[in-house]
């Protein structure tokens, strides 16, 4: 059951929100542990982020507004805090790292993760906040007041996980000083105005709602904090993942052992071979042969030859015993192998007749690429001739010629891109030790 830490309409299943106002004080270690959990466990299909602001606000940099404690220069706060201010900057850093913490388990397990500010806040300028954005969270849109029914000269910064968070980029086309002004501004009560902004208006939470709904489940549960861990499944399920997962042989598969898929072909030998190895107590004769460290197999040929007769019923074998002839030069059934492998849709089945004659080695003759493997088609440059050399090649920095034509062949075939490319004759020896003909920093 997906669901999200952010208030959503919809009928969305959510998690009760984790807010100072609903007595879940995130710098409680036993609290913030518990969301943790919660944040890891894969329940949570989707969660927004609002870390508070005001210590990271701008409008602490000029008057009147409120006492400044940080700068962007000094965003760890400033030398002449005191001891109390210097708290305030601590806890306020706590917990932005806290919800990036959060954010970055949701992303782990698959779900939408949103961080918001304002557009103006110093956390922008925080270097952990912008190594966490290009890490995590690379997306960015910026939501403008007024175009969400509100005549506030504000903007939301959010940044997420995904694209979809640019359903809410909307900017401002009216210019400066043309609507209500919010930073450093006083209500009546002395307060700043800009507490009563910080709730999303309508409009904005409406939008932010659609972004979200698709990643949740809708059945309009609202889990207590304090209990979420009732939502947890009570047997194991593997999830069904929305992309698929490849193997090293570049075929698909569920990457779960315990999901049959769905067409077993192999259903009906595994039945007779199950029942043949229980009534004939091979399987105990297997076993001892293994934890022996026996070299000989653990069967005979006449104990082998019904398994062997079951396989070719499955397989529905033509008559005759050329699929158990064993080529010369190895031990294995190449035919019946190759007739197996054409059964389960093997791509690789014909490779198995190759062996018949040996291993192909692409020594003066090509090597036959296997259907699993996208073909190359981009031009591979010309063998460089074999050379002897009597000593070691010294730092890559020593050749910048030799290293700038290998990167220049390395381009022109492809294989590495131009967009990360520099002058790494200049700098790579000075920057990772790395030695030329070495293979590795």
């Amino acid at each position: 059951m997906p669901v999200s830490m952010a208030l959503v309409p919809f009928a969305c299943d959510r998690v009760q929100p984790v807010d100072l106002i609903h007595g879940h004080d995130l710098l409680d270690d036993v609290i913030f542990e518990s969301v943790l959990l919660l944040a890891a466990s894969g329940l949570i299909g989707a969660a927004l982020a609002a870390p508070y602001c005001s210590k990271h606000s701008r409008a602490t940099l000029r008057p009147p507004g409120p006492a400044l404690v940080r700068t962007p220069e000094h965003i760890d706060g400033l030398p002449s805090n005191s001891p109390l201010q210097q708290l305030a900057v601590e806890e306020s850093a706590a917990i932005h790292d806290r919800s990036r913490i959060l954010l970055s388990e949701v992303d782990k397990k698959g779900g939408l993760a949103i961080l918001e500010n304002p557009a103006t806040s110093m956390t922008w300028d925080d270097p952990l906040m912008v190594q966490w954005v290009h890490t995590v969270a690379p997306f960015a849109a910026q939501a403008s007041a007024c175009q969400f029914g509100k005549d506030w000269a504000k903007a939301w910064m959010f940044v997420a996980n995904r694209p979809d968070i640019f359903a809410v980029a909307k900017s401002c086309p009216h210019g400066a000083n043309v609507h209500q002004q919010i930073a450093g501004v006083r209500m009546a009560d002395g307060s700043f105005l800009g507490r009563i902004t910080a709730e999303y208006p309508p409009d904005l939470a409406h939008a932010l709602a659609s972004i979200i709904a698709p990643y949740v489940t809708k059945s309009s549960i609202v889990l207590p904090l304090d209990n979420w861990q009732a939502a947890l499944p009570q047997s194991l399920k593997w999830p069904h993942l929305s992309t698929r997962i490849e193997d090293g042989g570049g075929l698909t598969s569920t990457a779960s052992h315990m999901l049959r898929p769905s067409h077993d072909k192999l259903a009906a030998l595994r039945s007779r071979w199950f029942r043949r190895l229980s009534d004939t107590k091979h399987c105990f004769k297997i076993t001892a042969a293994l934890t022996s460290g026996c070299k000989h197999p653990p069967l005979s040929d006449a104990d082998l030859q019904p398994y062997i007769d079951d396989m070719l019923d499955v397989l529905d074998c033509p008559p005759g015993d050329h699929l158990l002839q064993i080529p010369a030069g190895q031990p294995f059934r190449l035919y019946l192998w190759h007739t197996l492998a054409q059964f389960l849709s093997d791509p690789d089945a014909d490779f198995l007749l190759g062996l018949v004659n040996g291993v192909p080695l692409g020594v003066n003759e090509p090597l036959k690429p296997s259907p699993a493997w996208h073909v190359y088609d981009g031009v591979v440059s010309d063998p460089e001739p074999l050379l002897v050399w009597h000593d070691s090649w010294k730092s890559a920095a020593d050749h910048p010629a030799i290293v700038e034509d290998l990167i220049q062949e390395e381009l022109a075939a492809g294989f590495i891109g131009s967009g990360r490319c520099t002058r790494v004759a200049e700098t790579v020896s000075t920057d990772c030790g790395w030695e030329a003909g070495s293979g590795h920093c």
